[in-house]
């Protein structure tokens, strides 16, 4: 009777075993997210390999004052006891236009067991800085002939990119708001003027994310180069544009002038003076192709001769 019971025991204790071993938690997730839209990335575990899941998720917006709700949903088929899965999706037809919190949470069906998202490195959700730029300076710096002459063709990809640094490491803890775009003149072939003017947004996403305004946390004392003055990195570049295809009535323009920078910028609190430069790029009007320097999916972004770029003159924004 005695051995009964412990092989019933011992049968219970492995049933209950493989309950816990297989109990599908959440243990963590984080996402990026920016005025376009997000990447989520959650961990599972105590999965069954070969079994198929479904995470839910859901991000919650608050835009001054207004809360929206953006849902989305993972099915994956586990192949082990352990998975990592990730989703990007946008906020909508259009990006956010106004300044937003951003909370996430996701959860696993099979158990319910859930887990708060860490966003943008915050465990209590981030802020993005939508809206225009109010009440800000306006600058501009240019034109600027750092690229010589060029020759530029309908449907040539123009980038724009900039770098900033704050000049006196005594300086408080800021949120500095960005507003900016490049226009590169072009001369027709009947001697007309058409301005091509580019957009600049978040740093080293494709076209700038979308985005009009930028906003960057700086930290006390904090005297780096935003984002990177590295010309050949990617977050040198904030946004792109392709020559329109009704460039010069279709036909190839030159610019010999050079660009012109234009900012509105506003530091929240103004705590110190700042040093901007500027760079464009058409790397098909330098024999290079022809490659948007925002996109990370084109490998030929990441050659110095393609989108590589010299720096304009420094300004100092007072």
């Amino acid at each position: 009777m005695k051995s009964f019971v412990s092989v019933v025991t011992a049968i219970g204790c492995l049933a209950i075993l493989a309950i816990v071993a297989f109990a599908n938690d959440l243990p963590s997730g984080s996402a990026s997210v920016d005025c376009s839209g997000y990447m989520i990335t959650v961990n599972a575990g105590g999965l069954e390999s070969g079994t198929t899941f479904t995470i839910i998720y859901t991000f919650t917006l608050n835009c001054n004052g207004t809360i929206s709700t953006v849902p989305g949903s993972i099915v994956f088929k586990a192949t082990g006891t352990t998975a990592t899965e990730s989703a990007t999706g946008t906020w909508g037809s259009t990006p956010l236009t106004s300044n937003c919190t951003v909370t996430a949470k996701a959860v696993i069906t099979s158990s319910g067991d859930s887990t708060p998202i860490t966003i943008n490195g915050s465990p209590s959700g981030a802020s993005l800085n939508c809206g225009v730029v109010t009440g800000g300076k306006t600058f501009a710096i240019g034109p600027s002939s750092m690229e010589g002459d060029l020759h530029i063709s309908p449907g040539d990809w123009i980038s724009g990119g900039y770098n900033f640094k704050f000049t006196d490491g005594n300086h408080a803890a800021t949120m500095y708001s960005v507003e900016v775009t490049v226009t590169v003149p072009v001369r027709c072939p009947d001697n007309t003027v058409e301005n091509i003017v580019i957009p600049l947004g978040a740093p080293g996403q494709l076209d700038g994310g979308g985005v009009a305004t930028y906003t960057y946390s700086i930290p006390a004392g904090n005297t780096h180069n935003f984002a990177t003055n590295d010309q050949n990195s990617i977050l040198t570049w904030e946004g792109a544009v392709q020559a329109p295809a009704n460039l010069c009535g279709g036909q190839t323009g030159r610019n010999q002038v050079g660009a012109v920078f234009n900012a509105t910028v506003l530091q929240s609190p103004h705590v110190g003076l700042v040093d901007w430069q500027f760079h464009y790029r058409d790397p098909n009007a330098k024999g290079k192709g022809n490659v948007n320097c925002t996109d990370a999916t084109d490998p030929r972004r990441n050659r110095a001769d393609v989108c590589g770029a010299s720096w304009s003159q420094t300004l100092r924004d007072p």
